[in-house]
């Protein structure tokens, strides 16, 4: 039964990670390069310890990588949607002029940020 339940578990990782995987390529498609480099880097290589943690037999690990990956993915299209980044990809390639800025201004605050144990607020000193 143990067996069982180890199997569901690794079929419910690699659905996950596909999941990821594809979220990632509509990112990338909206324009997240451009308008959200940072959420999509951070989503790229949580994805990818993700993976790793899988080969290694972490499935807990990897699922804790799978769910900071989502997180950043939802953000960078979030900041990619065409009312926030200017359109798509080549739509917003080519209305963008030299003196305009490559990266909106208004930018949303990372959503993933590694918080230590001592730079928690409520950590004692």
């Amino acid at each position: 039964m143990l067996s069982f339940a180890g199997c569901l578990r690794s079929a419910r990782l690699d659905a996950r990670v596909e999941q990821i995987d594809a979220a990632l390529v509509e990112a990338e498609s909206l324009g997240a390069m451009r308008c959200a480099p940072r959420e999509l880097a951070s989503a790229q290589s949580q994805l990818e310890f993700g993976r790793l943690e899988r080969e290694q037999g972490d499935v807990t690990r990897a699922f804790a990588h799978l769910d900071a990956a989502d997180e950043n993915v939802r953000a960078a299209k979030l900041l990619s949607a065409p009312e926030r980044c200017g359109g798509s990809r080549e739509g917003a390639a080519a209305s963008t002029s030299p003196h305009s800025p490559a990266v909106p201004t208004s930018r949303a605050a990372p959503v993933a940020r590694t918080v230590g144990i001592g730079d928690h607020p409520d950590a004692k000193r």
